[in-house]
């Protein structure tokens, strides 16, 4: 721990409580430049780097003098040697000679203030590549401001990579960033797993936990998760999840995201299925043709825009084909005040923009206007959703 005024050296670390986690300068493994970054890592386990402060200012090589400050305020800060500020925290809402920076078990780094009453600042708010039990993916609804993970630019640099990871503004779902375009999206949570993430039967004795606060939502890894489980934004932009193996002393991959080629977001284009078994992996649903981007529906289905009260009429004819085993296409609308299949079904075929829905235990109803994108069919029995589109 840190208390207001102290440094750390580059020579010197801070564990936490229980030895899980190790704070301190580090050089990463075949670096050409040798520069210094602070990080956390295992304790047991030194070469896994979790978190990075300086990623884009690396101490160079020859400054031996630059030590880790916290000031009154609590503005964490790396100095150089010259005294120059290299990177800090930032401002922080209080003032007073009592700030205290921790190290926690569960690898989150926390500045308090008040007498450790006042939170002001954890590094789990600032995520670098590596997602933790305990941390949570965030997302503020009404600003769009979201915590992001962020790849690093190769195995022997921190600095940030074009991968970034994080929910969408509305709180459902997972994507995938390559710079601004989304490259896999983990589809939305149905109760505490996710509809389009193939074998997550695996994940159902542990899970996620969705959570609202007022316009903040989150979601994190539930509790059960061993704290030598960990989930790594790598610099190719793989998501992976590692389980320390104690009698191997090596990390063994538990799960990948990218598993076939229908794992990449929007394979086929608009109204076209990716198929993971079938010789054509892009087929177009029942009623369209292929085309430029995708699929086109052939022919117009006839809607009554309107009715005599201005209401709409909906489709006239109430034919929808199911499909089994479906990640949920992309841009669905989660509609909570609907109750049951059979309501969800009566509000697609109610609006001429409906072109499917889906009803499931723990999700709730959701309809999909317009054209839809990012549809695959999984393999296993239990996976995904049942889909319902418009004919």
């Amino acid at each position: 721990n840190l208390t207001a005024g102290q440094t750390l050296n580059l020579t010197e670390t801070i564990a936490s409580a229980t030895n899980a986690f190790v704070l301190g300068f580090f050089i990463p493994r075949g670096s050409p430049s040798q520069g210094r970054y602070l990080g956390i890592w295992y304790y047991d386990v030194p070469q896994t780097v979790v978190w990075v402060a300086n990623r884009e200012s690396p101490i160079p090589a020859n400054d031996s003098g630059a030590v880790l400050l916290l000031p009154n305020n609590g503005s964490l800060s790396i100095l150089d040697g010259n005294g120059r500020k290299v990177w800090s925290v930032g401002d922080l809402p209080g003032s007073g000679s009592d700030a205290f920076a921790e190290l926690q078990d569960s690898g989150n780094l926390v500045i308090t203030q008040s007498n450790r009453a006042n939170r002001v600042w954890e590094s789990f708010r600032y995520p670098t590549d590596t997602f933790l039990p305990n941390m949570q993916f965030i997302v503020n609804t009404r600003t769009s401001e979201s915590v992001l993970w962020r790849s690093w630019k190769s195995p022997v640099d921190p600095a940030p990579g074009p991968f970034s990871l994080g929910l969408d503004r509305y709180g459902q779902q997972l994507y995938l960033w390559n710079g601004s375009v989304p490259i896999w999206r983990s589809g939305p949570l149905r109760g505490r797993t996710f509809t389009g993430i193939s074998n997550m039967s695996d994940f159902s004795i542990f899970g996620f936990n969705p959570m609202q606060v007022g316009d903040e939502y989150s979601i994190s890894l539930a509790p059960n998760f061993t704290a030598l489980t960990r989930f790594a934004l790598e610099y190719t932009g793989e998501i992976k999840e590692y389980e320390w193996s104690s009698s191997n002393k090596s990390w063994n991959q538990a799960w990948l995201q990218f598993t076939t080629p229908c794992d990449f977001y929007d394979r086929c284009g608009d109204f076209s299925v990716c198929y993971q078994d079938r010789p054509e992996e892009c087929e177009c649903l029942t009623g369209f043709k292929r085309s430029s981007g995708g699929c086109v529906r052939q022919r117009p289905i006839g809607c009554v825009d309107k009715n005599s009260s201005g209401a709409d009429a909906g489709w006239n004819s109430g034919n929808f084909e199911p499909l089994l085993r479906m990640k949920p296409p992309d841009h669905g609308t989660l509609n909570q005040s609907i109750v049951g299949q059979e309501g969800c079904q009566q509000w697609c075929l109610s609006n001429c923009s409906c072109t499917a829905y889906a009803y499931a235990q723990g999700m709730g109803c959701l309809v999909w206007n317009e054209k839809l994108v990012d549809l695959q069919q999984f393999m296993g029995v239990d996976d995904g959703i049942s889909l319902y589109i418009r004919l």
